[in-house]
Parts: structure tokens; C-alpha cells; sequence
């Protein structure tokens, strides 16, 4: 990663904590004053989405992987990555089904998306113990902790809220 890229890491930072000092001061006003918060939250969203589109590279920068394409990966690496992305969709599914009852208590949602996220971190230390192979290449390494992380957390989410 070089400097340009590090300063503009920097400034998307910056415009984060702009967005939050704007929103705070202002969030429960019910006058003409909300549309300040409005605006903070426009551009603390706007900055993310930034990082949420980079963050491969971003990982890659700080936890470089042996590779970053593969021409011919092992078929149980495939396996893996295809797991992983299953059980994203399969959580985001199950998390729109029963979206009203996550809704009403925050509490709930937070407490069980805790517990869903170790889970997550859980695997993830258990697979790169006995299948370090599968987090050799940065796009699947990318596929597997993503899909594991936010997998987890959706599916205990929507389970317990089922329950």
C-alpha cells in the first residue's frame, strides 16, 4: 500500500468522525436541525460503503496471503469458500423472515449477534488450524471470513429471534 493510498484510508477516517461529531449534537432534534443528523449520517454511510467495497485490499494490506488469484485451487478450498457463502445467504434469508421481531428489542439483537459473531471467530480459528490451505489466497480468504462472520452472526440472530 503506498502513502496515497494510506492518506486516503486517512481521510475516509476523517470524514467518519466528522459524520459522527455532526449526528451526535443534533440526533434527536424535531426541528429543521434533523436534516444536520441526516446529513452526518449520509456521509458516515458514504464512507463506509468506501471501505466495505476496498476492504479486500485493505486485508490484504495488513494480512497479506501467499497469493492473490489462484489458477487451479484445491477442491476442498473450493468446498470451504462455497460453505462459506452458503451459509451467508442461508443467515441474510433467515434474517429477512423474522426482521420484525430483531426490530423490536435492540437488546436481544445485540446480545445474540455477540454470541453469533465468537461463534464465527470460533470456526475460523478451527479451520485455519486444520485447513490452513484455505486462507492462502486472498479472494477466498476474503469469501471464507466474511461469509463465516456475517453467516454466523445472521443465523444465531434469526434462530434465537425464531425461538
Amino acid at each position: 500500500m503506498n502513502a496515497q493510498q494510506k492518506k486516503e484510508i486517512r481521510n475516509h477516517l476523517i470524514q467518519i468522525l466528522i459524520g459522527i461529531l455532526i449526528t451526535i449534537p443534533v440526533f434527536n432534534e424535531k426541528s429543521w436541525l434533523r436534516f444536520i443528523a441526516l446529513a452526518g449520517f449520509l456521509l458516515i454511510i458514504s464512507n463506509l460503503i468506501w471501505f466495505v467495497k476496498n476492504s479486500e485490499e485493505i486485508l490484504f494490506h495488513f494480512f497479506p496471503s501467499k497469493t492473490i488469484r489462484e489458477k487451479k485451487p484445491k477442491f476442498k478450498d473450493k468446498i470451504w469458500s462455497s460453505i462459506s457463502m452458503t451459509l451467508f445467504f442461508t443467515g441474510i434469508i433467515f434474517l429477512m423472515r423474522n426482521i420484525e421481531n430483531i426490530i423490536e428489542e435492540s437488546s436481544f439483537w445485540k446480545f445474540f449477534g455477540l454470541i453469533g459473531f465468537s461463534f464465527s471467530l470460533l470456526a475460523l480459528f478451527i479451520l485455519h488450524k486444520f485447513r490452513p490451505s484455505v486462507f492462502s489466497e486472498s479472494g477466498r480468504r476474503y469469501a471464507v471470513v466474511f461469509g463465516f462472520v456475517l453467516g454466523f452472526t445472521s443465523l444465531t440472530i434469526s434462530s434465537f429471534s425464531f425461538f
